[in-house]
């Protein structure tokens, strides 16, 4: 065997004392191996072959084997087959006097559980200088292991409430703005009207349908809003039994800023037909319906609002902010296109809007 010099050190944690069979240790025999027998620390050893030639109360108690069934036997019996090549390499590095000092691992109890160890390795020198075995000290860290990741796991909760708090607050940022910058446009627009009472009437009436639309997103957490619901709320002040909204069968989600610009398009549409088209008469009606399409491979949505049964719409010569507002938010945000038509049977909208930039 290849000696092993006292005063060497190796890779891993400190350099533990060799052991060295002296016979002055013969008549301290018997107290040494209370003392170790003792130990809160599994303690067995193992000789040149691999075989284990002592092992303590603690080491029972760990590992479930008892003396009788362990002694003689092979150390690799505690060894995972995953750390199996791992274990051969260090035996043999260890018995030609490599040094491995303090190190972890995983071992094997009796009934196969795996257990978190740290393991102190020291060889054994003969009375000639050569190693003849190596003694090992184990101690049980699963508890250790198991606050380690607890803690782990509890720092990277905490890093990501964090980010997803950061997230957050930029985004409520982000929205804050362009709700301000709507509401700031809504007003300029509006104060075009004829008189205080007729800009703050609208004005308000507005903010309502913006309000409507940002209590439908809330409810989904900002994530999206179905387009039945952005019909609904904004015609709700007008619901009787003279308004039809027949919805496609295939439920269409929208994210918040087509939510947004939506809900402002039909609370022009549905203000206008209440002062001007359909609902301002007894007899008329109003028809609200959606359908996908598809047209050169791109699928799109179309939604139809038809009145009927009111007085024969005029097609004034100035376009007022309501016709703008429906057009630039249909053509600019939503990136689709419009279509008025002032028939004397009533008036009706066509609206077209390409799909894939809807979906959230």
């Amino acid at each position: 065997m290849k000696k092993r010099r006292p005063d060497a050190t190796g890779p891993i944690g400190e350099m533990a004392a060799p052991i060295k069979h002296d016979q002055s240790y013969d008549k301290e025999r018997p107290l040494l191996a209370a003392i170790v027998n003792a130990s809160r620390d599994a303690i067995w050893s193992w000789d040149a072959s691999g075989v284990i030639t002592s092992w303590n109360a603690e080491a029972e108690r760990l590992f479930g084997f008892t003396a009788d069934e362990i002694l003689g036997t092979s150390l690799f019996v505690m060894v995972p087959d995953d750390r199996m090549e791992l274990a051969s390499k260090a035996v043999v590095r260890l018995m030609n006097g490599e040094y491995f000092g303090q190190y972890e691992t995983v071992r094997l109890r009796k009934d196969g559980a795996r257990l978190d160890v740290e393991l102190t390795v020291s060889p054994i020198y003969g009375t000639g200088g050569e190693i003849t075995g190596v003694a090992t000290v184990c101690r049980d860290i699963t508890q250790r292991k198991d606050v380690e990741a607890q803690l782990r796991h509890a720092i990277e909760a905490a890093q990501r409430a964090q980010d997803r708090q950061s997230l957050l607050i930029n985004e409520l940022n982000h929205r804050v703005k362009n709700t301000l910058a709507t509401v700031q446009s809504l007003a300029v627009m509006t104060s075009k009207t004829k008189s205080p009472l007729e800009f703050a009437n609208a004005f308000t009436r507005r903010l309502e349908a913006l309000s409507a639309t940002h209590d439908l997103l809330t409810s989904s957490g900002w994530e999206y809003a179905l387009l039945g619901d952005v019909v609904a709320a904004e015609l709700k002040p007008y619901m009787s039994a003279r308004i039809t909204i027949a919805p496609s069968p295939d439920p269409i989600l929208l994210k918040p800023k087509q939510v947004l610009s939506l809900g402002l398009v039909f609370h022009e549409l549905a203000t206008n037909a209440a002062k001007h088209g359909a609902l301002a008469h007894e007899a008329g009606a109003l028809d609200v319906s959606w359908q996908q399409t598809e047209r050169e491979g791109r699928k799109y949505l179309a939604i139809h609002w038809h009145e009927r049964g009111g007085a024969p719409p005029k097609k004034t010569r100035k376009r007022g902010f309501g016709s703008r507002l429906i057009e630039s938010s249909i053509v600019h945000e939503l990136r689709g296109q419009i279509a008025f038509d002032f028939s004397p049977a009533g008036f009706s909208a066509k609206i077209e809007l390409p799909l894939d930039t809807l979906s959230p």
